[in-house]
């Protein structure tokens, strides 16, 4: 019978092969409420926050999977409340932000079967974890803030004398330690930070629109896209923002762009999915069988998750395994020999400090820290036949998955 299930698991997660006319599924979340946000700590265990219905009776929701996302449950219910950001550093520890008044921070330790609640200085944003286990980092405005204890304290304006941004932003990302692309919300602009935020000098300033979303896949490679009709909606650099170029004039606003590498790119929101192959320079649009508008992309090996209004979830399990192990960011991952009995070696184009690796149920199953080498032999005669999922965390605060299978 283990024997059995073994070998379903081993097909489950290694016979996907890529089908360019795949069709995106529609995946039962058991709520009409918009979904927000998603995150994925491990590759199986994964939460969604939805926004507060207009009704006021029905309650927000955090959502839960621990099964790669075919099945959601409700952990956490707050009436007359929006649920306004989400972040998990593994499968049972994270933070979420009620807003009203001021913002309230909740924390659970247990995958979301307890919370405690700490009320917060500050009405927030956008939030992320950064390198420790205890620290996250808030944007507010434009204000910078973070917490050093897990969420019990926080602090405004800690990057730079004053913590102001120029612009209020609507989207963001880490190129390293010290280096962090802005998006513009309000005024439409594109900023850099290569001093952790003590100065701002901006890289594109009075696009023709608002920017609603972005992103560096490869940097100096890099995308935006506004929301504002009959402007152009994507707009690409090669030059690290310098110069941008109009590459699509679609109808319809996009909410969310993101990439699997340099080359592949998603573009999502009322019109649907539009998919890259060729580092935006033409798109197409994806079948989703839905005409709600979609809010939010997430990558995982050999899957993509889009959430939406009125409850939307849709999954798509054709991605290309060959471009499927760097699903954080655009830094190749590889491991070999895989299917293997033993010894499995692990090698980046960059080097990371931390390997965490799980089991089929997205358990923590081991963990190494001070690596700091893109080259790493991981030695897996102790462990039982199966699979596993790898993950490794480099110093840019960015992480990559690498799945393998151990053999008897």
């Amino acid at each position: 019978m283990y024997k059995y299930i073994y070998s379903c698991l081993i097909l489950l997660f290694c016979c996907n092969t890529y089908n360019a006319n795949a069709q995106w599924i529609s995946i039962n979340s058991g709520t009409k409420n918009a979904l927000l946000q998603v995150v994925f700590p491990t590759p199986l265990t994964g939460y969604i926050i939805t926004a507060k219905p207009v009704d006021t009776i029905t309650n927000a929701l955090v959502l839960k999977t621990i099964d790669g996302g075919y099945h959601w449950y409700p952990i956490l219910f707050k009436r007359n409340r929006d649920l306004t950001g989400i972040d998990f550093i593994s499968r049972d520890t994270g933070v979420i932000i009620s807003s009203g008044g001021y913002d309230t921070c909740y924390k659970t330790f247990d995958g979301g079967s307890n919370w405690i609640k700490s009320k917060m200085q500050y009405d927030i944003g956008n939030f992320f974890h950064m390198a420790s286990a205890t620290k996250w980092v808030y944007l507010r405005g434009q204000h910078w803030g973070h917490t050093d204890d897990g969420g019990a304290t926080w602090v405004d304006s800690t990057f730079g004398n004053s913590g102001l941004l120029p612009i209020i932003t609507s989207d963001w990302q880490f190129i390293d330690n010290k280096t962090v692309i802005g998006f513009g919300d309000y005024a439409p602009e594109v900023f850099k930070s290569i001093d952790g935020g003590l100065s701002w000098p901006i890289l594109l300033n009075n696009a023709p629109s608002t920017i609603n979303t972005g992103c560096f896949p490869a940097f100096p490679v890099g995308y935006y896209a506004s929301n504002y009709s009959g402007y152009y909606k994507i707009l690409k650099t090669i030059d690290g923002g310098q110069h941008w170029t109009k590459i699509d004039s679609s109808n319809g606003s996009i909410s969310c762009i993101r990439y699997i590498d340099a080359n592949n790119l998603y573009a999502i929101g009322s019109n649907g999915i539009a998919k890259s192959i060729d580092a935006g320079n033409t798109w197409t649009q994806e079948t989703t069988g839905t005409t709600q508008r979609l809010s939010k992309i997430i990558f995982l090996p050999n899957k993509a998750i889009v959430i939406g209004d009125s409850g939307t979830i849709l999954m798509n399990t054709s991605i290309p395994s060959e471009i499927d192990q760097s699903v954080k960011n655009n830094v190749p991952i590889q491991a070999f020999p895989n299917p293997c009995p033993g010894k499995v070696h692990i090698s980046t184009n960059m080097p990371f400090k931390r390997m965490v690796i799980y089991n089929a149920i997205g358990k923590e199953v081991f963990i190494i820290n001070d690596i700091n080498t893109n080259q790493y032999t991981l030695d897996l005669s102790n462990f039982i036949a199966g699979v596993y999922f790898i993950e490794v965390f480099y110093p840019n605060l960015t992480r990559s998955y690498v799945r393998i299978v151990k053999t008897d």
